[in-house]
């Protein structure tokens, strides 16, 4: 999740203060096609923003490093706290822009990417519970998630 929202902060950075990059042309907002034109334009964007752009201040986003990446889920019975720190994510310059949808009126949008192997190395602590067993441990993390999909979900507001 955190890795999608720093993809798409990056892209957004591009697209919101400054003139667009040369290497991300503008869509009409009068095209009829105009989810098409976002996916193949993001598509074609993706290469050359993957090793950052400091007019944009968009980092090298693979690998993308994160100081602490937190996940935590469930409730008392069955529940996990995860942080990893000192993380890089590897993988993010395979992703391919699948779909947008675009509602100009709403000021919405939802991205949807596929990345076929995202891996996280970093060093993790864990701490947890599935019924009365518990779950603890810590040291290095090697996380390979195969087949991700991420859909991403913006609203905005004008100023």
């Amino acid at each position: 999740m955190v890795a999608s929202n720093l993809v798409f902060a990056s892209l957004v950075l591009a697209v919101s203060a400054l003139k667009l990059p040369s290497y991300t042309p503008a869509c009409s907002r009068n095209d009829p096609k105009l989810n098409e034109c976002v996916v193949r334009h993001g598509q074609q964007a993706i290469p050359q923003f993957i090793n950052g752009d400091p007019k944009y201040r968009v980092p090298k986003l693979d690998p993308l490093t994160i100081n602490q990446l937190s996940v935590r889920q469930g409730t008392r019975q069955v529940g996990i706290s995860l942080q990893v720190r000192d993380c890089q994510i590897y993988g993010l310059r395979n992703a391919k822009f699948i779909s947008a949808r675009t509602d100009l009126k709403k000021r919405h949008i939802e991205w949807d990417f596929k990345i076929p192997s995202l891996q996280i190395q970093g060093f993790y602590n864990i701490s947890g519970k599935v019924l009365i067993l518990p779950i603890s441990g810590f040291g290095k993390a090697n996380i390979t998630i195969n087949d991700l999909s991420i859909t991403y979900k913006y609203d905005w507001m004008l100023v």
